[in-house]
C-alpha cells in the first residue's frame, strides 16, 4: 500500500463532530499538491482533503455516516470504490470510539500496555522499520504549472500524478475499514488553524 497526500478543496465548508463542532468556511484557494510516498507493504493508506478555513457563526448538525457537505461525501465515495473496504467509519472524537479502537489495536498486538501503576492508560506501539513519513525523490509537488513547483523540489503534471496514485490505491483497502477522520492543525477558533478531513486504514493513525 502507499501514503499518499492528497490536497482538494471543496466549495463549502463542512460541520465537524462533536467536540470540535463549528462549521469551517474556506477562505483561499492554494496549488494543488500531491505527494507520492513509497509503496510499502506495511505502510496505511492516508489521504488527505484539506483547505484554508475560517471559523463561521452557524453550525450544522452532522449526520451518523456522513456529512452535510456533499463535496466531502463525494469525495468518502470516491476513494471507497478506488480502495474497496470493507467497511466506512466516520470518526467522531467520542470516548467510546476512543475505547473501542484501542481494545481492537490491543486484541490485534498493535498495541501493548505499559505499566498501569506507572503509566496508567499508556500504550506502546511500534511502528513498523518500513514505514517511512517519506523520501525525497518518491516527492513531487503537483502544480500546473512546473515553476509554480519551486526550484528545490521534484515536480510531476497532476494529471500524471493522479493516475500513478490511482493504479497504487485500486483495492489497497479490501479487508479493512476505511476511516474518514476531521482535524484540526492548531487552536479551533485561531484564524490561522488549517482544517480538513483524512482518510486512512490505520487505527493507530485514528
Amino acid at each position: 500500500m502507499v501514503r499518499p497526500y492528497r490536497a482538494q478543496f471543496p466549495e463549502r465548508g463542512f460541520p465537524l463532530p462533536a467536540p470540535l463542532g463549528s462549521h469551517l468556511k474556506p477562505v483561499s484557494d492554494m496549488p494543488y499538491v500531491l505527494c507520492v510516498l513509497p509503496a510499502r507493504a506495511a505502510c496505511p493508506v492516508l489521504l488527505v482533503q484539506e483547505a484554508r478555513f475560517e471559523m463561521s457563526t452557524s453550525n450544522a448538525a452532522l449526520k451518523v455516516g456522513s456529512s452535510s457537505n456533499s463535496a466531502l461525501n463525494n469525495w468518502v465515495e470516491e476513494v471507497a470504490r478506488l480502495t474497496q473496504p470493507d467497511r466506512i467509519h466516520w470518526c467522531t472524537g467520542s470516548d467510546a470510539e476512543n475505547a473501542a479502537l484501542i481494545s481492537q489495536m490491543l486484541a490485534s498486538g498493535d498495541l501493548v500496555t505499559l505499566n498501569e501503576k506507572t503509566h496508567p492508560n499508556c500504550y506502546l506501539h511500534r511502528s513498523n522499520p518500513t514505514d517511512v513519513a517519506r523520501v525525497e525523490h518518491l516527492t513531487f509537488i503537483c502544480t500546473r504549472n512546473r515553476e509554480d513547483a519551486g526550484p528545490n523540489n521534484l515536480w510531476m503534471d497532476p494529471a500524471e500524478a493522479n493516475a500513478k496514485m490511482d493504479d497504487l490505491l485500486r483495492g489497497a483497502m479490501k479487508g479493512r475499514t476505511l476511516y474518514v477522520i476531521p482535524y484540526c492543525m492548531g487552536p479551533i477558533d485561531s484564524p490561522h488553524s488549517r482544517c480538513g478531513v483524512e482518510i486512512t486504514d490505520s487505527p493507530y493513525v485514528v
